[in-house]
């Protein structure tokens, strides 16, 4: 059996029993087509199921009604995988709701090592791009202003403040802090720290945080009470495991990721140590299955809902008025804090041993 042909414009525009000019004009919303006319035609089109392909409406429109997300490097690694995915479901959702189409790639394709963002550009694939990366090469981002296309980075803070392009990104400063804090108001003095190896940005900055809270409550912290551990949930175990010693003399603990403190949670219970009886572990980033554990994790909240929609909005805005729109403009969000048992607060002045 032959495939059924694909309807195209002529066919539609003789159902309708109008000129293809009329369906064209009334599918791009034109003002020259009477409100009456326009809208029998978009019944009928929704009802007979025709929509014309994104080739054709780009030619008329200039537009592709399509999203390009550059991935990561990290995205196809397991660990790593569990956040970034909340975050890709947040952000599809933004911009379906404002019927844009997706088209995700890494920057660069990994067997022939030339640039995705070029191709997709060069082939008009997509009308912008949200940039899940820290940067891009120089010339990639000459290149996107050379042709004019809209860009936004997203989740990854800027290296510094003299940034030339549009970000959107949680307050890691802020989000160790209120993990210092809420240890501190529950009386824990002997603080080490989980951090993801490498001098990442934003790793950084979450122990920053957390160390400038400790010490504003006259708790000692310092590069001593630091652990660092590649980013896997194998690796949180291993160096808690190995640190046995400095962690049996400490009372908390503090991941600056829930990857992180997922294994770190495992290990200290291998030592002997009950959570949170005797031992507190709080992680940072509360991906879903934070609340799973046993007992589940309390965590820094990534406010990956609000970073999602704030991106996706600034990006729309950025394709609508694409002469007229700023550069350069940075929108830091703020985490919070999800409490749950891992942490002692609800435990620690009926339960916790006195250490």
């Amino acid at each position: 059996m032959s495939p059924k042909k694909e309807m195209t414009i002529r066919d539609f525009a003789k159902i309708a029993g109008v000129s293809v000019a009329t369906v064209s004009r009334s599918l791009n919303n034109s003002p020259l087509v009477k409100q009456e006319t326009k809208q029998r035609i978009l019944q009928l089109a929704e009802k007979v199921g025709f929509e014309r392909n994104a080739s054709a409406r780009g030619l008329a429109t200039s537009r592709m009604d399509t999203i390009g997300i550059i991935l990561p490097l990290e995205y196809d690694k397991f660990d790593q995988h569990l956040y970034y995915s909340s975050l890709m479901n947040d952000l599809r959702e933004d911009l379906e709701r404002s019927s844009f189409d997706l088209i995700v790639s890494f920057a660069t394709n990994r067997f022939t090592g030339k640039s995705n963002i070029l191709r997709l550009i060069n082939r008009k694939k997509v009308d912008g791009l949200i940039i899940l990366r820290e940067t891009l090469d120089p010339e990639i981002l000459k290149f996107l202003e050379t042709k004019k296309i809209p860009y936004i980075f997203s989740h990854y803070p800027p290296a510094n403040d003299e940034i030339p392009f549009d970000v959107v990104y949680p307050d890691h400063l802020w989000g160790g802090r209120l993990a210092g804090e809420h240890l501190a108001s529950l009386g824990y003095k002997n603080i080490l720290c989980l951090c993801v190896e490498g001098g990442i940005h934003e790793f950084d900055l979450r122990v920053e945080g957390f160390a400038k809270a400790l010490i504003s409550k006259g708790i000692s912290f310092s590069e001593q009470n630091v652990i660092y551990s590649p980013f896997t949930i194998k690796d949180g175990f291993r160096l808690v495991i190995e640190h046995a010693e400095r962690v049996k003399k400490a009372d908390a603990l503090f991941a600056v990721t829930d990857l992180l403190a997922f294994g770190a949670l495992e290990a200290v219970k291998d030592l002997g140590l009950r959570v949170p009886d005797d031992f507190a572990v709080i992680g940072y980033d509360d991906i879903p299955l934070s609340a799973e554990l046993h007992p589940p994790l309390t965590s820094v909240h990534q406010p990956r809902e609000e970073m999602a929609s704030e991106t996706c909005k600034r990006l729309l805005e950025k394709i609508k008025f694409k002469d007229k729109y700023k550069s350069g403009v940075k929108t830091v969000i703020h985490p919070y804090l999800v409490v749950r048992e891992s942490c002692g607060a609800y435990f620690r002045n009926t339960s916790r041993k006195e250490r």
